[in-house]
């Protein structure tokens, strides 16, 4: 894991605070203009703030007096996580591992499917992207997500199990043969 918080920064890419409405308008813009490609687009642009949510993060945490997150158990990393998530107004972010090489993220009342109307698909497209970008930085290596529960489907919470690509996959495929999540112990 990764921890040092003097990495190299793009001057361009600064964190500023935005409201939910705006993003949900950002949101609903980008489905019209782009229709079914807007999925993509809005992961890519989640996926793309991922670094800097990340040192982000970093910087919170060491004055949290974490000043090296990749030496943390995994129940106080997820700790951290929640309060700096919970802070920014994503909602209540919770880490647990499952199987070998897969972690699911858990977001009571997540920002995007906040005030979202009903669907039949998850659709926390910009979340999705920035959790993947967000966790490749600790990871150090490449990554997926996929939201598998969404609030705007009617699931309690927004759920994503994160991994490498190949486990991911190896997960969804599971999921869309009818297994819980849960039931997943040996991912590829």
């Amino acid at each position: 894991m990764r921890s040092d918080v003097n990495q190299p920064r793009n001057q361009h890419e600064t964190m500023i605070g935005l409201s939910t409405p705006t993003l949900h308008r950002l949101r609903a813009a980008a489905n019209r203009a782009l229709g079914d490609s807007a999925f993509s687009e809005l992961r890519e642009a989640g996926y793309a703030g991922g670094a800097p949510v990340y040192r982000a993060f970093l910087e919170w945490a060491a004055g949290e007096g974490a000043e090296s997150v990749g030496e943390l158990e995994l129940g106080e990393f997820s700790d951290l996580l929640e309060r700096f998530f919970s802070a920014a107004g994503w909602g209540v972010l919770r880490l647990r591992p499952l199987a070998d090489v897969l972690a699911v993220v858990e977001i009571e009342d997540c920002w995007e499917a906040k005030d979202w109307k009903q669907s039949d698909a998850p659709g926390c497209y910009i979340t999705t992207g920035a959790l993947t970008g967000f966790l490749e930085q600790i990871a150090a290596y490449p990554m997926a997500a996929l939201e598998y529960r969404c609030k705007s489907c009617g699931d309690e919470r927004c759920e994503f199990v994160i991994g490498n690509p190949a486990a991911v996959q190896f997960a969804y495929e599971q999921i869309a043969a009818g297994s819980p999540i849960e039931a997943i112990t040996a991912a590829k």
